[in-house]
């Protein structure tokens, strides 16, 4: 850029800086306007504003009025939210009693079955729910109405021949029950007492031949002799023994250290032990019969008892753990007496069928695994089949190097209680399962 161009620029940025600080005239667009005019526009213009100023407060009084019709539909939303929230909460409390009271009458259900029905778990007599199912629905179907009874009820021709069906029906399943008769209660002893049909009147014709039952309770002391030779042979030595007759008792049936012998010992424990009746009632009871004995002697052969049944349970305890055997084991509660009160306590029992032995062993009442493998102890049982009760899983590792059987009894309990609480189909399909498994077994 040459000198003269530099020169027209800076004159042309001083005259419009001096444009700018110079002010403008002021022209009034009212100049043209008289005094008049004027006045009637300022009017104009003010009631122009007081009509904006009573529209605007028109406007704000509407909108307050919208604000808190806005608040009362959000507290009304709000007070919706909650109550709906609240029934949700009902209806789930409501869901959970109602689940809550079905599993108490299917509780209720089995338990009156238990209670009054019996407790076994044989089969799920399927005929028979399929009756009570065809019997409720059919009272369910009926309204009242001839109609609805008469679909219930079979028509003439098929009562007849059903009512013919089931006499022939009822008379041929009673054929096995003839000769037979309903009777409970019996007796180890019994005594035949026989009439003498000479005593009849002459002409008489014998139509039924019957008997009548009574019982008596037989109860004595019988004291046994046993004649002892005390004998000397030929070298010298003197011997004393016991040489019965032919029909006589082979052996001297008296526990050692008593003069009672092994039933009426047994008798004695079980009236002290069972029916905890004390010493001096016995006594009573032994004067009665001519036989006088004090309370020590009685506690003195008790001992003498305990001392000798001490080595029975050794003796049956080894056998029924014995080597390689299969043995079933279960544990149960009972009610023990302790120190003025009863206290639910545990024995366990152990069953071993090829030996033909059963034992229970009390550990104290425990139910612990120290209690288990204590009664095990060194035996070298091949199998023990038992539930599925938490402390025979620590057989095969933790305790004892032994094999451990699931018994297939009590997992078919399982379902057939589930089955009875809830009827359910899976627990019945599991059954029929189970039920042919014992049959191939």
């Amino acid at each position: 850029m040459n000198e003269l161009e530099r020169i027209k620029l800076l004159s042309s940025a001083r005259k419009l800086k001096e444009r700018e600080e110079t002010p403008e005239p002021f022209e009034d667009p009212y100049s043209d306007m008289t005094p008049d005019e004027k006045s009637k526009m300022i009017i104009a213009l003010m009631a122009s504003r007081e009509r904006d100023a009573e529209r605007i407060q028109r406007d704000e009084a509407r909108i307050d009025e919208l604000l808190s019709k806005v608040d009362e539909l959000l507290s009304l939303q709000k007070a919706a939210m909650a109550a709906e929230k609240e029934r949700d909460a009902y209806k789930q409390m409501v869901g959970n009693l109602l689940s809550k009271i079905t599993v108490l009458e299917e509780r209720l259900k089995v338990r009156n079955k238990n209670l009054y029905d019996g407790k076994s778990q044989k089969g799920i007599r399927k005929k028979k729910r399929e009756v009570e199912e065809d019997h409720t629905r059919d009272k369910d179907d009926f309204d009242g109405t001839p109609q609805s009874l008469g679909s219930c009820l079979p028509q003439s021709g098929e009562a007849h021949a059903q009512e013919e069906d089931f006499e022939s029906k009822s008379k041929e399943a009673r054929l096995y029950r003839q000769g037979l008769s309903y009777r409970t209660m019996s007796a180890d002893n019994t005594v035949c007492h026989n009439s003498d049909i000479r005593q009849l009147p002459a002409g008489s014709k014998i139509i039924k031949r019957f008997r009548k039952y009574a019982y008596e309770q037989v109860s004595k002391l019988v004291e046994h002799d046993y004649e002892v030779i005390r004998y000397k042979t030929s070298d010298g030595k003197i011997h004393e023994g016991y040489f019965p007759f032919s029909g006589q008792p082979e052996i001297i049936d008296v526990v050692p250290g008593t003069h009672a012998s092994g039933s009426f010992l047994a008798y004695l424990a079980f009236n002290k032990y069972v029916l905890d009746t004390p010493l001096y009632r016995e006594m009573y009871r032994l004067s009665g019969e001519s036989m006088r004995l004090s309370r020590m002697s009685l506690t003195n052969w008790l001992e003498k008892g305990s001392t000798h049944f001490c080595g029975l349970i050794a003796y049956l305890k080894n056998t029924c753990l014995e080597k390689d055997s299969i043995v079933n084991c279960d544990e149960t509660w009972c009610r023990v007496k302790r120190k003025g009160c009863y206290k639910k306590k545990y024995i366990w029992c152990l069953v071993n069928k090829l030996s033909k032995v059963v034992i229970y062993c009390y550990e104290d009442g425990s139910r612990g695994r120290d209690a288990l493998k204590h009664i095990l102890g060194d035996s070298q049982v091949k199998a023990l089949q038992s539930d599925g009760y938490n402390v025979y899983l620590y057989l095969d590792d933790h305790m004892v190097d032994i094999e451990h059987l699931c018994c297939m009894a009590h997992a078919r309990a399982k379902f057939k209680y589930a089955f009875d609480q809830g009827n359910d189909k899976d627990a019945a399909f599991i059954l029929e399962l189970i039920g042919e498994l014992y049959k191939l077994d």
